[in-house]
């Protein structure tokens, strides 16, 4: 998905081998792998509390995702304020709402740099509903409502109001994850399930494939993106499994490689940070005038990548030193997630 997002609207290089292109200029699902991964963790933390109070059930999961996606987020939302102005304050307005992602409802103009706080919208939605669902029903109706909503959830993405960038259109994602801390909620329920689930979901996932091929021969471009959604789901819950099935295990190691660890440390800052800083590259180093910066050229190209991700990086790390932890060390005896 970085990769994608620093390659800017050319596309990745044609010098890139074509299954690597094809790779780059999908990294828009990347998103989907990330919805995924946190339907998994927070119907993990709603499941493990759902015997507490109920006050205490709503307060110490608000309690803790504030501690964790507010502080920084708020952060970045000043600085494109700072750096946009008045143009964007009504769009920025509704961000502070978490409904950056009905901006083309209420046409409000987004600024540059702005672009992933559409998905951090459907997060936040999706913490409004999801607690009082794994609060009112039982795990056997949560299966059933997350398996519903897998089946169902193509459909509603073609409807006439079933834009990608709305929770109702991207709620499978989130709930493939829940799907996961439900069945593989034991170590024995990984041993029993987490094969099956896996050769289910690619199964599924192959026969879509299937169906997206036909439809894109047939000139059915549109649906086929629709249904290709659906597919990187079942991919990645397929993933998710097989990384929960063997954490730990030789097969699994590069997960667990120090450099694997640190981007995981950083990927919420990551993904917040490097679209801002790929909108200052261009206006800072952009309009000077050296042929290796060109980004018509692929050195230019190659040149603001590298730079724009290195920069993440550090900026990454510097908010989680000086931003995010100490945020998360309020929370404590919660650790951070």
């Amino acid at each position: 998905m970085l990769a994608e997002h620093l390659f800017g609207d050319r596309g990745p290089p044609a010098y890139l081998p074509g299954w690597l292109q094809q790779t780059i200029a999908h990294g828009w699902l990347g998103v989907d792998l990330f919805f995924v991964l946190s339907g998994y963790l927070i119907t993990t933390i709603l499941a493990g509390n759902r015997s507490a109070p109920t006050g205490d059930y709503f307060r110490s999961f608000y309690e803790r995702r504030a501690l964790r996606i507010l502080p920084l987020y708020l952060l970045v939302i000043a600085v494109l304020w700072a750096a946009g102005g008045k143009p964007y304050v009504p769009f920025l307005l509704i961000c502070l709402l978490f409904a950056a992602n009905l901006e083309n409802v209420f046409h409000f103009p987004g600024p540059p740099g702005a672009g992933p706080l559409w998905s951090l919208a459907v997060e936040e939605q999706f913490y409004l509903v999801w607690p009082w669902f794994v609060r009112w029903f039982d795990s056997a109706g949560l299966v059933a409502i997350s398996v519903a909503l897998l089946v169902l959830e193509p459909l509603a993405r073609l409807s006439p109001i079933g834009g990608m960038e709305f929770t109702w259109g991207r709620a499978d994602g989130l709930a493939m994850g829940a799907l996961l801390a439900l069945r593989l909620d034991s170590v024995a329920a990984i041993r029993e399930r987490s094969g099956r689930l896996l050769v289910c979901f690619l199964a599924i996932a192959a026969l879509l494939a299937v169906a997206d091929l036909i439809m894109t021969n047939e000139h059915l471009a549109s649906l086929a993106a629709h249904l290709r959604v659906s597919e990187a789901v079942l991919v990645f819950g397929a993933l998710v499994a097989f990384g929960i099935a063997y954490s730990g295990a030789p097969v699994s190691s590069l997960l667990r490689a120090p450099f694997a660890r640190i981007t995981a440390n950083y990927s919420y800052a990551l993904y917040l940070v490097h679209a801002p800083l790929y909108v200052a590259y261009g206006r800072l180093i952009g309009p000077l005038h050296y042929p290796f910066l060109a980004t018509q050229l692929p050195s230019g190209w190659l040149t603001r990548g590298v730079t724009v991700l290195i920069a993440s990086y550090g900026v990454a790390a510097f908010t989680r030193r000086f931003v995010e932890l100490p945020f998360l060390r309020l929370g404590r005896p919660t650790r951070p997630s």
